[in-house]
């Protein structure tokens, strides 16, 4: 693993207060440059981190999911550039050098060539993109049963449903859990 000088990697004890400042001219390694709201992971590949050690820094942060939004590739176009553009437009502090070679150096593209996704979690993306936990497993669960057993159980819950009280529902999702193998109850509460 590389390490990168940790007087160079920004300021992310408040992220708040980032997340409603980035997306403006900003000096990065004593060069000027112009990012969009959510080019964040470019500031950064031009300040010289490497990808592998935001990635550890964000790791265990509660907070991390601030940071999703800044670096979103799915991020409109008034808010992010290409990387191939954002490079092009970019004003490097050193001839020869392009922010996608920086990007490639720092560990920000794969060996084919692809921009990696941001440093920060799944589930931190999740969260940003407004999907809790319990939302994105029932979500994967929908998927793999397909549309047509998802109407097929949720037509025999509804009818099940009518027969039942609440308590009694929960009671029947507690030992349905304790069949499929999950004694802790679920997340129906």
């Amino acid at each position: 693993m590389t390490t990168t000088d940790t007087a160079r990697l920004p300021d992310t004890t408040n992220n708040d207060r980032l997340v409603r400042e980035f997306g403006a001219t900003i000096h990065a390694a004593g060069h000027i440059a112009t990012w969009l709201v959510a080019e964040f992971d470019y500031f950064l590949i031009a300040s010289g981190v490497h990808y592998r050690d935001m990635e550890a820094m964000l790791k265990w942060r509660p907070d991390a999911h601030q940071l999703a939004p800044l670096m979103d590739p799915q991020a409109d176009p008034d808010k992010r550039r290409p990387l191939k553009v954002a490079s092009a437009q970019w004003d490097p502090p050193m001839p020869g050098v392009t922010l996608i070679s920086l990007a490639k150096d720092l560990g920000w593209v794969t060996e084919r060539g692809r921009q990696r996704k941001p440093p920060v979690g799944r589930r931190a993306r999740a969260r940003a993109a407004g999907a809790d936990r319990d939302a994105a497993v029932r979500a994967a669960r929908r998927e793999r049963l397909g549309p047509q057993r998802c109407a097929e159980l949720e037509a025999l819950g509804a009818q099940l449903a009518e027969q039942l009280t609440t308590d009694e529902c929960r009671f029947l999702a507690d030992v349905l859990n304790v069949a499929a193998g999950r004694a802790d109850g679920g997340l129906h509460s």
